[in-house]
């Protein structure tokens, strides 16, 4: 992932209304949000990387 898409992905996942989204919207908790947030940005961002470094 390049710099341009690894910073709207974090844009993305980080957003207020990514939030809002979750917990207003959704109902979920804020440690529920918190958690998938995370874990969504995690995979997005690192996943990615060793998906790549495999293919080489």
């Amino acid at each position: 992932m390049d710099a341009e898409s690894a910073t709207d992905t974090l844009w993305f996942h980080l957003c207020n209304s990514a939030y809002f989204t979750l917990t207003d919207d959704n109902q979920w908790s804020l440690d529920q949000a918190e958690e998938w947030l995370l874990e969504s940005l995690r995979t997005a961002l690192f996943d990615s990387a060793r998906r790549r470094a495999r293919t080489r």
